[in-house]
């Protein structure tokens, strides 16, 4: 009997376990895939976009004429993020879907004032992922979704594809809320965000480039890198799995491939001070592209194609590295290593580790492999000079 009385209420119980309480239709929401926040005309307001997918039900048959152009655009004008998506609620027939966001876009004027007070939204909304991506715009953020781009539904799921794409080759051009949060918080380090610029040519199959790093002191840009010093930030940091160089030279043009880029750095201190850093670059290189140098022979090439990148990685490397002195930042993680190895010494150091940093020797040490250099100085003159 007893067992009779628990199966009956286990029974009854199951009635009420059944079903998605919280259950929303995909045709009532609307699918965030990019975020864009510019700076208003209106003194303390500003503008933010958001970009989409339209949604309906699934159904058979062919793809209509109306399901093809999927993308549509939101704008509103406030003085905060919360804001902006409490008016988007209150005047869009569909609610707001944020767990699905790739992308956060700051125009440039927007990342100068202060990426603190925007990011707030982002970090306490139980709707958002810290694990959306950030980057800067050169102008308005609103531009990227103009963009006409064939590939995808909308342009910042193209953006989003690009950067995962070259992120597997170099990982710093890959940076989230929540990497960017992170470095805000940590002592001895400042942070770097891609930096991207729209291509308004309608002929033009590239939408969007690339063109280097924004840098943040804080919560501020207070500058951007771009080509030379792009590649000298990206060498310094390492943990590097592919870029390529292009060098001329008096006697013709090399373009390389660098792989596994491994970078060691050591302290040097003086009476508890560090007043030197050494950098060794490891890099793997291969030569994919040769014209010129038909005085050498194989064995000659082979030893000067092997001093000119040593000297290429030397002068870019410690060009960058003297810029961000300049710019009294320190974005290698220096200041991080003495924190966490020797905190009784950063102790001392912390208050003033932005002129310190600046003032330090430096000192840059390649070590090349070069894999693969081919076995012709030219294709019209295989031996090269006997």
């Amino acid at each position: 009997m007893k067992k009779i009385f628990i199966l009956v209420f286990l029974l009854l119980c199951s009635l009420f376990l059944v079903g998605c309480w919280d259950a929303r239709e995909i045709n009532t929401l609307f699918i965030v895939t990019g975020i864009a926040i510019d700076k208003s005309e209106q003194e303390g307001f500003f503008d933010v976009s958001v970009i989409g997918i339209k949604t309906s039900p699934s159904r058979g048959g062919s793809q209509s004429s109306d399901d093809k152009d999927k993308k549509i655009v939101l704008k509103t004008t406030t003085r905060s993020i919360r804001d902006a998506f409490f008016h988007l609620n209150l005047n869009y027939d569909r609610t707001l879907y944020l767990q699905h966001n790739q992308i956060v876009i700051f125009g440039e004027d927007v990342a100068k004032d202060d990426l603190h007070r925007h990011l707030e939204f982002f970090v306490r909304s139980e709707n958002s992922r810290m694990e959306t991506l950030m980057l800067i715009v050169e102008g308005r953020a609103d531009e990227v979704f103009k963009m006409d781009v064939k590939q995808e539904q909308n342009s910042t799921i193209y953006l989003f594809t690009h950067i995962q794409t070259i992120s597997r080759r170099v990982k710093h051009y890959k940076i989230s809320v929540l990497n960017f949060i992170a470095n805000l918080l940590t002592e001895g380090f400042h942070s770097v965000i891609p930096i991207f610029a729209v291509n308004k040519n309608d002929d033009d199959d590239m939408p969007i480039n690339m063109t280097g790093f924004a840098v943040f002191r804080n919560n501020k840009m207070i500058a951007k890198i771009t080509d030379l010093e792009a590649l000298g930030f990206v060498l310094l940091k390492g943990d590097v799995k592919n870029t390529n160089r292009t060098i001329i030279s008096y006697d013709g043009m090399v373009s390389f491939d660098f792989d596994d880029i491994k970078t060691k750095k050591e302290i040097i201190y003086k009476d508890n001070y560090p007043i030197k850093i050494k950098i060794t670059i490891e890099i793997t290189a291969s030569v994919e592209e040769l014209l010129g140098f038909e005085k050498y022979s194989i064995q000659d090439l082979n030893r000067e194609l092997h001093n000119i990148v040593q000297q290429e990685i030397i002068n870019v490397a410690t060009q960058t590295f003297k810029y961000f002195q300049e710019l009294k930042v320190d974005v290698f993680g220096i200041g991080l290593s003495i924190y966490q190895h020797h905190p009784k010494k950063w102790n001392n150091l912390r208050n003033d580790w932005d002129n310190i940093f600046a003032s330090l020797e430096v000192e840059i040490n390649p070590k090349v492999v070069i894999k693969d250099y081919g076995q012709i100085v030219s294709i019209y003159n295989p031996g090269g000079v006997k």
